[in-house]
């Protein structure tokens, strides 16, 4: 079989930390990013070639202004955009990508939510390629819609993440870490927290009674399936999240993949925002290449793993967008890749699954966009 010669981009950009940016200035990054990777790309000599490089970075990559972040007693910052925010953000990207028609675009993860209830605009259902709205009816309400997602996600066994700290619990663990002055290294506070969530939820509630004398406004947890769904029908969930993949190639939509395992990924005081876990496979084929992708949690609890291949068979390419999981396994055939970005830079790879191993490979050039490291590779493809 032939060779092509393909550029890998990653850009871990540290989402985890860097959520204060308005989304505007997202794109601007994003288009710094892609840019830097022109000289790369050039190298690729075939004009015919319809993919000659991927671009990926790490999920949560547009969110809402200080996503995710956890008050003193717990109130929470959502990290989702509206709805509309998210059509915007997609529009844009259909204007970057046919600016770089042939890179296959991966810019993270979106995080959005919209209303339980449609207005009569959004009966229609969009174009896949264009994301703009049809004239074809939808067929179920929405609240129908999320309810079977739910039921399917917890018929095959969906998974669910672990706590979540409140910066109430991190300030008592500093101060009795440092008495003196409440300060202390994130690292230690990190591994006490990381004991004390080994517990049952029970077990977690008397240890930090004990420990502190109250358990309240000290850590989240996610909720159930079955509590999502009584929240969607009892008038308690007012909007529904996801956490949306986007894969762009010369101007249009090619794949769209939701996240399908709940890490805290609707965050919100009261659960007026709930959950609602993507029920599609996470393997696609886009100009003749074949891709699996998975984001985050779905990687830890073996998604692409457990989800019967296609007709295509084994993918090139397992991509994986994280904020942050450690790489288990990968289903890719012999001579695949695993292209990993991650918020955490050290756990970002791009890896080739070879007869007697897995061969990490080395970045032809490392820069850094708005101080987050891009590292580009080049690697060779074995094509049908």
């Amino acid at each position: 079989m032939p060779e092509i010669d393909m550029v890998v981009a990653l850009w871990n950009r540290d989402t985890a930390t860097k959520q204060a940016g308005f989304n505007p200035d997202r794109l601007r990054l994003l288009n710094d990013a892609l840019q830097a990777c022109q000289a790369q790309l050039a190298t690729i000599l075939k004009p015919a070639q319809k993919i000659k490089g991927i671009f990926l970075a790490p999920e949560y990559y547009f969110a809402r202004e200080n996503a995710g972040q956890v008050e003193r007693y717990g109130s929470l910052n959502e990290r989702c955009l509206t709805e509309t925010g998210k059509d915007f953000i997609v529009q844009h990207l259909l204007t970057v990508s046919k600016t770089y028609p042939q890179v296959l675009l991966i810019p993270g993860t979106v995080a959005w939510k919209k209303s339980v209830t449609r207005t009569p605009d959004q009966e229609f259902k969009r174009d896949p390629e264009t994301h703009r709205r049809t004239n074809i009816a939808k067929t179920q309400t929405r609240q129908d819609s999320v309810f079977n997602a739910i039921n399917t996600n917890f018929g095959i066994g969906g998974s669910r993440g672990g706590y979540l700290a409140t910066e109430l619990l991190r300030a008592k663990i500093r101060r009795e870490l440092n008495p003196a002055t409440g300060l202390a290294n994130p690292d230690d506070v990190a591994a006490q927290i990381h004991i004390l969530f080994q517990q049952s939820e029970n077990d977690l509630r008397l240890a930090l009674q004990a420990r502190f004398g109250t358990s309240d406004g000290m850590y989240k947890s996610v909720p159930t399936h079955q509590e999502n769904a009584d929240a969607l029908f009892d008038g308690t969930a007012t909007h529904v999240m996801k956490n949306t993949a986007f894969v762009f190639l010369n101007g249009k939509i090619r794949f769209k993949y939701n996240k399908k395992n709940d890490f805290h990924e609707a965050l919100s005081d009261a659960g007026e925002t709930i959950f609602c876990p993507g029920a599609k496979s996470g393997f696609a084929t886009v100009e003749g290449i074949d891709i699996g992708l998975e984001i985050c949690l779905d990687h830890a609890v073996q998604a692409l793993a457990n989800t019967p291949l296609p007709a295509s068979g084994t993918p090139m390419f397992h991509i994986l967008t994280s904020a942050s999981v450690g790489v288990t396994h990968a289903v890719v055939r012999e001579n695949g890749y695993l292209i990993h970005a991650s918020s955490d830079k050290n756990m970002a790879v791009v890896s080739q699954k070879t007869s007697t191993g897995w061969n990490n490979a080395t970045p032809v050039q490392k820069t850094s966009v708005g101080g987050d490291p891009l590292d580009i590779y080049k690697i060779k493809v074995t094509v049908p």
